[in-house]
This record gives structure tokens, sequence and C-alpha cells, in this order.
């Protein structure tokens, strides 16, 4: 697995067990304006204390699911971030290149899910029979990339107490579903969204292993069809990144536990 600060390469070798003509690379290129404009950010302040991992508990309305996230710190306001979700029936991998954590800039993704079609019944010359469910398995592969980024940017990436910030963010998602066939699908959207950052708290609030304070941050938005969302971060003082606390939007309301974490050392 390689990150740099404008693309995300990854080894499709998650499996150890997968063969070596399985391999594959997947490149996700950002568009050079959005790659000059970040780079282009003063950095005022570096990562005294780089967040290696963390474990989270997502929770919603109708589950619990642990999510486990790798941080590296690249350059200037980038970041690396992998998360694995593994439910009872699927697992999700994604690979982002993130700008402080707070807006994913681009991403590969691969998830698995076991699905078990349901029993049907059939008349057949008179007679009923019945057909047992099947199960089989079904794969979403996707690439996801900044088309452009605007707004107060350097408020975002070096946010201070009772700082209001605003920013636009336009995307494209290309997306492969295989199930018997695959269906290739793609779509574009654009994020419009305002925060507000709020007094420093000390961050063994969220978990007793963290250093230092956070900026409780909320960001209200909504895309360009009009529905809204709601998320809700703490921007770590020490680490210099956002981690997610919450996000409410039309499909549904999730909460972050942080149960464990790593820091890299010194």
């Amino acid at each position: 697995m390689v990150f740099s600060s404008d693309t995300v390469v990854i080894e499709k070798n998650y499996n150890a067990e997968e063969s070596k003509e399985n391999k594959g690379i997947k490149l996700v290129e950002m568009p050079m304006e959005v790659r000059e404009k970040i780079m282009a950010l003063e950095v005022p302040s570096k990562p005294t204390l780089k967040l290696k991992k963390v474990h989270f508990d997502t929770q919603n309305s109708t589950s619990k699911t642990p999510l486990i996230s790798e941080f590296e710190y690249i350059d200037s306001h980038i970041y690396a971030i992998g998360s694995l979700i593994i439910d009872n029936k699927s697992n999700t991998l994604s690979r982002c290149v993130s700008l402080k954590g707070l807006i994913e800039l681009a991403c590969t993704t691969e998830a698995t899910s076991e699905i078990q079609m349901p029993p049907i019944g059939l008349m057949v010359a008179g007679s009923f029979l019945s057909v047992f469910g099947v199960k089989q398995t079904l794969e979403i592969n996707s690439i996801f990339n900044t088309t452009d980024l605007s707004g107060d940017l350097s408020l975002l990436t070096n946010p201070r107490a009772g700082d209001k910030f605003s920013y636009i963010h336009s995307w494209e998602l290309k997306q492969v579903t295989k199930n018997i066939v695959s269906i290739n699908s793609a779509t574009t959207n654009k994020f419009y969204v305002s925060c507000f950052v709020e007094n420093p708290v000390e961050a063994v609030m969220l978990n007793s292993k963290l250093n230092g304070m956070y900026l409780p941050v909320t960001c209200n938005g909504k895309n360009n069809a009009g529905k809204e969302f709601k998320n809700n971060f703490a921007f770590l003082l020490d680490s210099q990144m956002y981690l997610s606390l919450s996000m409410e939007n039309t499909y549904a309301n999730t909460n972050y536990t942080i149960k464990s974490l790593e820091y890299n050392p010194r």
C-alpha cells in the first residue's frame, strides 16, 4: 500500500490467501487544480502526536458495528486513512486521502456481503415444489474522487474556537456491483457545508488515552438535491486532525464511540 499527497495506490492483496495472479493496482489521482489549492495552504503547526490507529464502535438505530481506522500523516494537511468495517455477513475496506480527516479527497473501497435469497414455491405439473433459499455474495468496488474544492480552506485546516467556515466539495463516484452479473454506475454530487468551531475540551472526555485538548466542530450541509446532513467532529489539537463523532443524514444517524487508540512513537 502506497500513499502520497495526490494519489491513493493500493495493492489488491488484502487477503493473504489470494494468489499472486489476483493482485492488481488501483490508482486514484486528484485533479491538479485541487492539489495546488491544498499544497498552497500554510501549515502553521504540524502534529506533535500522530495517531496510528483508532477502534470505534459505530451505533445507529438498528445495529452496533466495530470500525478500525489507521492513520498516516503524509505532508501539508494531507492524511491517509484506511478503514475496515467487519459485520457478521459483510466487510468493507476503504483507503482514502483526506484533508485533515474532515474531507475525503480520493478513496477506493471494496465491500463484500452475503445475501440470503428467500425460498420460493413453484407449481409444476400440478405439484407444489419448494425451492430452498440460496446464499449469494455481493461485491461492490468503488472509486471516489474530488473534482473541485473551494471555500474557507485556510480556516478549515487551522480551526480556532469561535471560527466559522464553509466549503463546497464536488465529487464523482464510479462503482462496479458484482452478483450474478456486473453493473457499472457513476454518480456526481456537490456538498455545500458550513461549520462552527466551539471552545476547547479536554480530549480525555472522548477516551482516557487521548492527549491534550480538542475543538468540537459541527458541520451542517446539503447536497445538490437539497438533502441535508449534519456531522460532528473532534479536532484534536495535538494531532492536528478531525475525528468523526456523529453523522446524521436522510438514511441514518450514526454515532462513533472511541474504544481504544494508539499513537505513533514520538
